[in-house]
């Protein structure tokens, strides 16, 4: 006979079993949703110019995918956010229906991406740094016969394919598509086309790709000028983290932050190691803040430890506070709850050295945590899940 207790461990497991699969499957199916939205945003300007069709049959697999987006999301089951996400499929519906402008769909579908990213936590990152200087070897070996030696959609087979592949260098298309819809493009391939699924490609190699293609149509000024943005200091929260980086596209970008938004975008993309330098500096003026506010105590200069204090949090911790949260949210949660401590203290009538210091080191030993995990973090949140569930 199986022991009560085992029994019912057993039947826990199983539902949880169950959960994880339905999950699984759910998210799934947002992955798919957003790889046709990715496809919705950058094809319908060659389907609708001004308010008319100017390819009928684009227009109507225009049609068809719309339709399977709201089909799909109406489908999902009942979630918090199921009401917005059944309005924005619906209003995409009917933009698409109303032959509405090319930058008003693509608005429409990257807004449903975003909403669909965050309510299924879909990992739109690469969980290790990709590997850029093995990109363009790859490129020439699994795409150029197609899309060309420079990308231009030129390449030896390109006459011979219908529809032809895409120019990876057209402005306009790529202003529309983040590092993870190219991604996903590479992973899942394009049904009704030649691009194929890389499944052959490990996924640290197919994020290298969609890195290297990501940045086919920028140019060198631009890149430089996202050099100058990052190392001045002057980004503030324009991309926190890699996944605003793999996330974000330049038509988005230029709309929130203008150029200058593009141009770090750019050379984050090209550059993504810079982010962990990005990283470190931001702890490390944190931390100088923080040494600086014990300082000004010290010296009895109360309001200015206390501004020293808020420095630390605004121009150190909270520039990386979004990443850590995907790393370690106990982690980011304790370090938002003691700085707000710290800085409540140092306000009080009189804040008392010792204790002052001794809250600052333990700040100290947290923020250098902090450094340590997001330096050599290579796991993902739902990674990380993930291996907890199998663990118990």
């Amino acid at each position: 006979m199986v022991n009560p207790r085992v029994r019912s461990c057993l039947a826990v497991l199983i539902v949880l079993l169950s959960s994880a699969v339905a999950h699984a499957d759910e998210r799934a199916t947002a992955e798919n949703i957003l790889h046709t939205l990715d496809y919705l945003a950058v094809d319908y300007a060659g389907a609708v110019a001004n308010g008319q069709v100017i390819n009928a049959k684009e227009y109507a697999e225009q049609w068809e995918f719309t339709q399977r987006v709201a089909q799909q999301i109406a489908q999902l089951a009942a979630r918090p956010e199921q009401a917005v996400l059944r309005e924005q499929a619906q209003t995409l519906v009917s933009a698409v229906q109303a032959r509405n402008a090319a930058d008003t769909v693509a608005k429409l579908c990257n807004e449903l991406a975003a909403n669909l990213i965050d309510e299924f936590a879909i990992v739109v990152a690469p969980r290790i740094l990709p590997d850029l200087a093995a990109a363009p070897a790859l490129y020439i070996e699994n795409c150029s016969r197609c899309h060309g030696s420079s990308g231009a959609g030129d390449g030896e087979q390109a006459a011979r394919l219908s529809p032809p592949p895409a120019n990876l260098r057209d402005a306009t298309r790529q202003q529309q598509r983040s590092v993870y819809s190219l991604y996903s493009t590479i992973s899942r391939g394009v049904d009704g086309t030649s691009m194929v699924a890389f499944t052959q490609l490990t996924d640290a190699q197919r994020w290298a790709l969609a890195f290297y293609v990501s940045n086919f149509s920028a140019s060198s000024e631009q890149v430089q000028r996202g050099k100058q943005i990052l190392e001045s200091g002057t980004q503030g929260k324009l991309i926190t983290g890699m996944a605003g980086i793999t996330g974000g596209t330049p038509a988005a970008l230029h709309a929130a932050q203008g150029d200058d938004g593009v141009a770090l975008l750019l050379y984050l993309r090209a550059h993504p190691e810079a982010l962990l330098r990005n990283v470190s500096a931001a702890l490390d003026v944190g931390l100088t803040k923080l040494h600086a506010s014990v300082a000004e105590l010290r010296a009895g200069r109360k309001s200015n430890a206390y501004d020293a204090a808020v420095a630390s949090y605004l121009q150190g911790y909270e520039l990386v506070e979004t990443q850590l949260r995907l790393a370690a949210p106990e982690l980011a949660e304790k370090i938002e709850e003691k700085m707000a401590e710290y800085r409540e203290y140092l306000g009080g009538e009189r804040p008392v050295l010792d204790q002052a210091t001794a809250r600052a080191q333990e700040l100290e030993t947290l923020l250098e945590e902090a450094s340590a995990q997001l330096s050599s973090n290579t796991m993902t949140p739902l990674m990380g899940a993930f291996s907890a569930f199998i663990l118990l």
